[in-house]
């Protein structure tokens, strides 16, 4: 019996990860290949502030099971790092899946246009959303008065003439829609309504994103009990995900609380400077700002010793 293969297509997989998109797709890659099918990743690895990981451009590489390979196509470091990696490799692109000859073709939102014009011929293409252009948009907008900073402003507000584009037309082009939830299936496409057919919206699909339990356990294992209480934040750092508002809680714990409460945060992101500007303010004695790490390490509670920011890459 011949196994399912499927190709995921993404910008952005480990350990070139700019958001959460390249955890999503490695977590997908790896279970759908833990599962008896095959898995063909084409992503990206960028040319300026690569982290050297021995990697070449180009190359197949087989990842912890014989299920799962790897195809890294080179692309130049700068925003927008979605529509860069596409604009650099469609011809490459193409000539891989047609190579491959897979049963699905797998993007992200956002990094699936324009490319999915050149091989939606080759197999069916499915498309998650994971992002809710409009609903940035304003939150952006909303953040420039309240702590914001001009990276969210400038890759959500202004760029949400590219983001609406994209993720329309991979919605119109794609054969199936999947979304997290109901309510950001029904927000997104009721923003396209005047301009999509209503047909489109029988290819939505609502496949809630899941917990790997076990790999939780495992990580959590390895950890190192901590005296006193201590707060995780991990993520890209936009305003919009309340990172800000957090390090406002901690002047409240520093200030209130009879117990010595830590806050450790991890990632990068525009609200980086912010943050450590925040920080000295406030005088934050009790909050960590990591940067970006890998995932294994957030889970093993590293020391500040073990993540000196002047080591850290500076994209995250």
């Amino acid at each position: 019996m011949e196994l399912m293969h499927v190709v995921i297509f993404s910008h952005s997989y480990p350990p070139f990860t700019f958001g959460g998109i390249g955890s999503f797709t490695s977590d997908l890659a790896m279970e759908l290949s833990n599962q008896g099918v095959q898995v063909t990743v084409i992503s990206g690895r960028p040319r300026i502030n690569a982290v050297p990981n021995g990697f070449k451009l180009g190359e197949v590489k087989a990842v912890d099971n014989e299920n799962l390979k790897i195809i890294r196509l080179g692309f130049l470091n700068i925003p927008p790092r979605h529509l860069i990696f596409q604009l650099s490799n469609l011809k490459e692109i193409r000539k891989i899946i047609k190579h491959v000859k897979p049963d699905v073709i797998h993007g992200q939102s956002g990094s699936t246009f324009p490319s999915i014009r050149y091989f939606k011929d080759l197999a069916p293409v499915v498309v998650t959303f994971h992002l809710n252009p409009k609903t940035q948009q304003l939150l952006s907008l909303y953040s420039m008065t309240r702590g914001g900073s001009f990276g969210d402003f400038f890759t959500f507000f202004l760029g949400y003439p590219l983001w609406n584009i994209s993720l329309r037309k991979e919605f119109e082009e794609s054969d199936a829609a999947v979304f997290p939830s109901k309510t950001s299936m029904e927000e997104l496409t009721s923003y396209w309504r005047g301009g999509v057919n209503d047909d489109f919206l029988d290819k939505c699909v609502t496949i809630y994103n899941g917990v790997n339990l076990e790999r939780l356990d495992e990580f959590s294992s390895g950890c190192r009990e901590e005296e006193e209480p201590t707060l995780v934040f991990g993520g890209r750092l936009y305003w919009s995900k309340g990172v800000l508002y957090l390090l406002r809680l901690a002047k409240i714990l520093k200030e209130k609380s009879e117990y010595k409460w830590k806050i450790s945060i991890f990632g990068s992101g525009p609200m980086l400077t912010k943050l450590k500007r925040t920080a000295l303010k406030y005088d934050l004695t009790n909050v960590r700002l990591h940067g970006k790490v890998d995932s294994c390490l957030l889970y093993t509670s590293p020391s500040p010793r073990d993540l000196s920011t002047s080591r850290m890459p500076s994209s995250a």
